[in-house]
């Protein structure tokens, strides 16, 4: 290297220690088990809460949706768009003058970033899945990442049910590595299984030992997620958790995301499955609150190694029940975790994972290993 070269390098690295440091976001609030006890309903206020709060946000939101449709065509609008669509669809408002927008977009999403064609997709999906079928046929061969593309599919779904057959075809030519991606595995399944899985029985599921000695949530909720649900709570000695009248605790709950998107998409119905709780920290959500919020993994389980090779087969309609894990993260690598003073199962794993109970799809033997299951939903 030249000095010349030595001294631009010196420069350089000169300028970058004089420029002024990016402040860091503020640490997550992480709450101990005593912390969680101790909060009381004063704690958990949030100025959304109260009717004028909510009117204040809501017309601050309208008209930041008006602010931003009104943009002229360009750069700053695109930049927008995501933010545009996902005020429309929390708050209910302008979607007939937000339409346009996003079909002017869509043919151009091959092009953006995937953030933002997960946005722009999730919002057709959401709002405008007839209108945007059209264009979003025309759109798949350009979506190379499994995320959008599934979202894509979806919408197309909803708009027309009876071209399943030929989404799936489109799936495995498209991404021939289909069964390592947990969200493309998910997409095959519901694209090629029309029967919903048996539910297990409801007493087997409330009386599973889990794991003997710790407290576990039961959320109960329909399979189309459109009426409430409800939260069981078992105490550590077994036994329902029942309130001072005797009567069983049973909280309404809600498990319906805004998007109707399952949950193996980002902002998508809340996945169902077995959760261990491993922490609590700060909800980040605007729309929610900043309030306390369980941090829940996948519980543990040991991995056989396996010499077996996973063939590309599309599965057969065929299925037989089964109990498998999946990752909500396709790739995610599985690393202890564990928080000090909150009990976790030994080996849980920090990716969103869920395991449930599901009917599986006749696949050849020597596909179905435990190191394969790892990897697929």
């Amino acid at each position: 290297m030249s000095l010349r070269h030595l001294f631009v390098l010196s420069a350089a690295l000169l300028l970058a220690a004089c420029a002024p440091l990016k402040p860091a976001p503020p640490a997550e609030k992480r709450y101990t088990a005593t912390e969680l006890l101790a909060l009381r309903p004063a704690d958990l206020s949030w100025p959304a809460m109260s009717v004028d709060g909510e009117r204040a946000l809501r017309e601050a939101a309208v008209a930041d949706i008006r602010a931003r449709i009104a943009l002229p065509p360009g750069p700053e609008r695109d930049a927008a768009l995501p933010k545009l669509f996902d005020l429309v669809a929390q708050y209910n408002a302008e979607i007939d003058a937000a339409r346009p927008l996003l079909l002017e977009a869509l043919p151009t999403l091959g092009q953006r970033d995937a953030d933002t064609q997960r946005a722009l997709l999730t919002a057709a999906h959401t709002l405008y899945a007839t209108d945007a079928e059209p264009l979003l046929w025309q759109l798949l061969p350009q979506l190379t990442q499994s995320k959008p593309f599934a979202i894509a599919v979806y919408t197309l779904l909803q708009a027309r049910p009876g071209t399943a057959p030929t989404l799936a075809s489109i799936t495995w030519t498209q991404f021939p590595n289909w069964a390592d991606d947990a969200r493309l595995a998910a997409l095959i399944w519901r694209l090629l299984v029309y029967a919903d899985p048996p539910s297990p029985p409801l007493p087997d599921l409330l009386a599973a030992p889990l794991r003997p000695g710790y407290p576990v949530i039961f959320s109960l909720q329909r399979t189309d997620r459109q009426e409430m649900g409800l939260a069981l709570v078992r105490g550590a000695d077994g036994r329902f958790v029942r309130d001072a009248s005797g009567q069983l605790f049973a909280s309404p709950q809600l498990a319906l995301a805004r998007s109707g998107l399952p949950g193996t998409i980002t902002n998508g119905n809340t996945p169902q499955g077995v959760f261990t709780i491993v922490g609590a920290g700060t909800a980040t959500n605007p729309n929610i609150g900043p309030r306390p919020t369980c941090t829940a993994s996948c519980p543990s389980r040991r991995r056989r190694p396996s010499s077996s090779t996973a063939t590309r087969r599309p599965p057969r309609t065929g299925a037989r029940p089964s109990t498998k894990a999946s990752c909500r993260r396709p790739g995610a690598a599985l690393r202890p975790s564990r928080k000090p003073g909150w009990p976790a199962a030994r080996g849980a794993t920090s990716c969103s994972c869920t395991a449930r109970r599901s009917t599986r799809p006749i696949t050849p033997a020597r596909a179905t290993s435990p190191a394969r299951r790892s990897r697929a939903a």
